[in-house]
Parts: C-alpha cells; sequence; structure tokens
C-alpha cells in the first residue's frame, strides 16, 4: 500500500514539473516571438508569426489575442500579454491597452446607468 503512494505521489510531482516546464518554454519562445511583430500588422499576419492565442476577447471591432508570456506569474493576469487589434489590425500590445479599454468600458456601463 506504502508503494503505490509512493508511485503515485511521484507521478503527480513528475506531472507537474513537466507542466511547469512547457508553460516556462512557451513563454520564452512567445517572448522572442513577439519581437518581430509591428505596429499595422494584419490579423492573419500576426496569427502566422505568434501562433493560435491562449485566450481571446472581441469587443465589437477591437480584439485581444493573449499569449503566455510570463512564467511562473504572480496572478493568472500577469500570465499573459494581451495584444491589442482594431479592426484587424495589430495596435499595440501589452497590459496598458487591454487596462484602459476595460475602464472605458466600466465608465460607459456607469454613465448609461444613471
Amino acid at each position: 500500500m506504502k508503494k503505490i503512494f509512493i508511485v503515485l505521489f511521484l507521478v503527480l510531482i513528475s506531472n507537474f514539473l513537466g507542466c511547469g516546464v512547457a508553460r516556462m518554454s512557451e513563454a520564452s519562445t512567445n517572448n522572442k516571438l513577439m519581437m518581430k511583430l509591428s505596429v499595422g500588422m494584419s490579423h492573419d499576419t500576426v496569427l502566422s508569426i505568434m501562433g493560435m492565442p491562449n485566450k481571446r476577447e472581441v469587443y465589437g471591432d477591437v480584439e485581444y489575442l493573449f499569449y503566455v508570456t510570463e512564467y511562473p506569474a504572480h496572478s493568472s493576469n500577469d500570465e499573459f500579454t494581451p495584444l491589442f487589434l482594431k479592426n484587424g489590425v495589430l495596435m499595440g500590445w501589452g497590459r496598458n491597452y487591454y487596462d484602459d479599454v476595460k475602464k472605458y468600458r466600466i465608465d460607459s456601463d456607469i454613465k448609461i446607468s444613471k
């Protein structure tokens, strides 16, 4: 019985470490790929460089593609870097772009509800 617990523990630890190494490698690769991006690139060009995003959000003509760029991170938000596209064109990337749009949406919701 004790051997079964030891084996299960070792399997769990190896899976945990393996996932961490893979996520760290993905973050490193994405950071290198982001160096190839430039403002004005088309949506298709961005995807051909970066590959499929880990997450995606769309607000009308604004789209955010999220890629893992930091692992381990202090929070789940710190783990991802958003790429900001408007009308299918890359406008920039980084947390500031995303936070500004979220703030604008919250402010708009507050003004509408008055």
